[in-house]
């Protein structure tokens, strides 16, 4: 419960360190300002990511300094060591329209991390654009070389990113620390859910991204064991038949009348 309230803490902090830039750059009132600036604080105040990946976990726990982003275990880590001391440090994406700050938290050695789903940068995507905010002053990333001024003259950091897998081979699976990955295809556009024994088969708690034209995808964070799932989309559940073939990766749930599918989480 503390960590949450340090990080909503930085993260109310952060949000109201906006305001003058808010004001400055968009050119509206102070009034619609402040608006902005609470809406910004609960898009970005949810509570700090808790890392169970045992690779991701590691790497976090051995950044002594401010290190290049990294590709770990199905996340992009991002990190930043101030010369100065500094209250808090944060990231906005050019894919998500700059909507959304995401506050960076603290390693055992003061170094400021972001872990970012990488499931959450669109496919057709060769790279990333970001800016980084510290305390209120918006800077881009010395970590990395590349960089590029949007139509207002404002730098932003470019990433190159690692080739990743082919959509078709992409396949639900466990990863480790009680973490899985499911993926799903189905007509671009649609409304995706995962529903299963973690969630009370309930369509509503794992809605799923749209990471490229018909494929969707989640990422959640159970208990290890086996685990009953399915999907539904447009509020129809998918028939489970078509997805695996095999009848020892299906069984019927009496609750909803279909069968689903079986994953063990470890």
């Amino acid at each position: 419960m503390n960590n949450v309230f340090i990080h909503s803490r930085r993260v109310f902090t952060a949000a109201c360190d906006c305001i003058p830039f808010l004001e400055r750059i968009l050119r509206i009132s102070p009034q619609i300002c402040v608006i902005l600036t609470v809406f910004l604080f609960f898009s970005a105040a949810a509570s700090p990511l808790d890392l169970d990946n045992r690779e991701v976990e590691q790497y976090i726990h051995n950044i002594r300094t401010q290190l290049p982003p990294r590709t770990v275990g199905g996340f992009l880590v991002f990190s930043q060591a101030p010369k100065k001391y500094t209250r808090y440090v944060g990231i906005s994406f050019a894919h998500e329209d700059f909507r959304t700050v995401h506050i960076f938290e603290k390693n055992r050695h003061g170094v400021f991390f972001l872990a970012y789903p990488a499931e959450n940068i669109p496919e057709h995507l060769e790279s990333v654009t970001y800016r980084l905010v510290a305390d209120g002053l918006w800077m881009t990333d010395t970590s990395v070389q590349h960089s590029v001024k949007d139509d207002r003259g404002v730098r932003l950091s470019v990433l190159p990113l690692e080739p990743r897998e082919r959509t078709q081979n992409l396949q639900t699976q466990a990863l480790g620390g009680g973490y899985a990955r499911f993926y799903l295809k189905a007509p671009p556009g649609s409304a995706a859910a995962l529903l299963g024994d973690f969630n009370g088969f309930n369509p509503f708690t794992h809605l799923m991204t749209e990471i490229s034209p018909g494929l969707f995808s989640v990422t959640i964070r159970t208990y290890p064991g086996k685990h009953i799932y399915t999907y539904a989309v447009d509020g129809e559940l998918v028939d489970v038949n078509r997805i695996d073939e095999r009848p020892e990766n299906r069984v019927f749930v009496r609750t909803l009348g279909a069968r689903a599918l079986i994953l063990h989480i470890h």
